[in-house]
């Protein structure tokens, strides 16, 4: 049993300008149609969490105050029947200014997150497409340390000039974030990951801290009329909380890295990075299974009688892995969710990786 919170959260648009901001791994899904999403893959996510640890205090935080309910279930009731928390929290500070962000700016959703379970001893954050399947003790004696948790996304730290896969390198950063915060400490940032986060409260405090110092800085230099922050490939500092969030952490110092535990996964016909061994993590990040494993897996969580509920762990992990092909697929996800999924993705983080290869 984990003695840290584990939580995490359904951000949803608030004002008509959101619908100006991209989520490229959803294509051009509307605003109704990202919160069901979102909704269905928070219960999947914490109530796998939940199974993984037993006894640990599970929330679900969101913005949405409108009733959760999809295909006549009351989700919110769904999750507090299986002892999971569902708390509102208002999405206020680290929402930027229309134009401000104009990709993925529900993310940062989390460092609203991470203020309120630092008043309640920090926790694990997880994105609501993370599946943990496998308790790990040792996150825990690391968060008691006072480590921030984290993973380094791409593992280049002997390549700091190369800008592959997404055209920015561990110079670049270092570069821009001197020169949004003279004398910043790290020549070679390393581009972290923020889709599991974890530390005790008086870390979650001090990261905070510095994301609002930062990020009311420029609310302000942008109602000035300033030029956006970006890197030289033109990808702007806010338009990536995992920008903020490489500033931070790496400032920050005192940080231990998730990757023993966990591993962005991708088990698609045309990019696959799985290996054997992936199957014994205690985390997979699945971003490319929104609309396909995950969708296939939420459909096992809402059925009482489905091996969800049935199997216990090891069995139960190697069968949540082979929803997101971990090491392989043993579901099958329908070919029109394929195609679809594929058009997805292209457009977005494969999109960019296929251009810098």
């Amino acid at each position: 049993m984990l003695n840290y919170c584990i939580a995490t959260f359904v951000c949803v648009d608030t004002r008509p300008s959101d619908a100006q901001v991209v989520y490229p791994m959803l294509g051009h899904s509307s605003a109704d149609e990202r919160r069901a999403l979102y909704w269905r893959m928070a219960v999947t996510c914490i109530l796998t969490a939940s199974k993984a640890n037993v006894g640990t205090r599970h929330v679900v935080y969101t913005n949405d105050n409108d009733a959760a309910t999809f295909g006549g279930t009351d989700l919110r009731a769904f999750l507090e029947g299986h002892g999971v928390e569902v708390i509102y929290l208002a999405f206020e500070t680290f929402k930027f200014p229309t134009g401000m962000s104009l990709r993925l700016s529900n993310a940062f959703y989390r460092y609203e997150v991470m203020r309120e379970m630092s008043e309640h001893g920090g926790g694990v954050v997880l994105d609501s497409d993370v599946l943990w399947v496998r308790n790990a003790d040792e996150v825990e004696e690391m968060m008691d340390d006072g480590k921030l948790l984290i993973y380094d996304l791409y593992d280049r730290s002997d390549r700091p000039t190369s800008r592959k896969p997404h055209g920015v390198s561990m110079a670049d950063m270092g570069h821009l974030f001197e020169g949004m915060y003279p004398g910043y400490p790290i020549k070679y940032p390393v581009w972290l990951g923020s889709e599991v986060v974890a530390g005790n409260g008086f870390v979650f405090a001090e990261i905070v801290e510095m994301a609002e110092e930062i990020c009311a800085k420029y609310k302000v230099l942008h109602h000035k009329g300033a030029e956006a922050v970006t890197f030289p490939n033109g990808t702007g500092f806010f338009n990536n909380d995992e920008f903020l969030f490489s500033f931070l952490a790496n400032k920050f110092g005192r940080v231990e890295y998730l990757n023993p535990y966990l591993k962005r996964t991708y088990a698609l016909s045309f990019l696959n990075n799985l290996e054997a061994k992936d199957q014994h993590l205690a985390m997979w990040h699945a971003p490319a299974e929104k609309n396909t494993g995950l969708a296939l897996l939420f459909d096992e969580v809402m059925d009482m009688d489905s091996e969800f509920w049935k199997l216990e762990e090891e069995e139960w992990a190697i069968y949540i892995g082979g929803f997101v092909g971990v090491p392989k697929r043993t579901r099958s996800v329908p070919i029109q969710s394929t195609v679809a999924e594929f058009m997805r993705t292209v457009r977005g983080k494969v999109g960019n990786l296929i251009r810098n290869i």
